[in-house]
């Protein structure tokens, strides 16, 4: 069941042989992330990425004035964040 939600979440799973589906999930840890929890902060490393499969992850930056945040992006269901870092 766990492969067939993500094959309909991530289009680019869809074409992966099940046994690399399989081993690649083999590395992942799921998790339900309590809303308001804090995945990175600016200039932290890398060390994970996040595929999301239900629910929203908005990116903030700090403002330059006070201690404000502008949004600057939202992800849902079907997102990859944080492999870049």
């Amino acid at each position: 069941m766990r492969n067939q939600a993500i094959r309909e979440t991530f289009r680019f799973f869809q074409d992966l042989p099940e046994p690399e589906l399989d081993q690649f999930l083999s590395l992942c840890a799921f998790r339900q992330i309590p809303e308001g929890t804090t995945l990175w902060r600016e200039g932290d490393s890398g060390g994970f990425a996040v595929l999301i499969l239900n629910g929203k992850l908005g990116l903030k930056k700090k403002a330059q004035f006070g201690n404000r945040h502008v949004i600057v992006g939202i992800h849902a269901a079907g997102s990859m964040i944080g492999e870049c870092s």
